[in-house]
């Protein structure tokens, strides 16, 4: 009898285990998402400050961090064709804003800021969708 209860208390003592492990690992994978959103996020507010200053070298320098950014594993969230278009399209916005900032042309700029934050909105739409039931 005695070996029955401590068996049955081991077991629910590893099931409890397992169960914390996973939910702490699912948490850990939600926190690593928005750990990496976070990173892309201040480039693309500092590309936005520089902008309202006519400060060409911040927008420059933080497209170039988004862009690097870009070229981390966990920027591909799905693998899709669509999904794999918006990433190329929002990498165009961010060369037009590396061209605009050489010809100082700060409308062109802002134009191309505009279309990369419309490339950022269709993005985390289609990823809310993909989630849906």
């Amino acid at each position: 009898m005695r070996i029955r209860l401590v068996s049955a208390f081991c077991t629910l003592l590893v099931l409890g285990y397992l169960a914390v492990n996973y939910a702490t690992s699912q948490e850990a994978g939600q926190s690593n998402k928005a750990g990496f959103m976070r990173l892309k996020l201040e480039p693309a507010k500092r590309i936005l400050e520089g902008i309202a200053l006519a400060d060409f070298q911040t927008i420059k320098a933080n497209s170039e961090q988004l862009r690097k950014l870009s070229l981390d594993e966990g920027w591909m969230v799905l693998q899709t064709e669509a999904y794999h278009q918006q990433s190329q399209d929002f990498k165009k916005s961010l060369d037009l804003i590396s061209r605009m900032c050489e010809e100082k042309d700060l409308d062109g700029v802002a134009l191309a800021y505009m279309q990369m934050t419309m490339r950022c909105v269709q993005c985390h739409k289609m990823l809310r969708d993909s989630r849906k039931p």
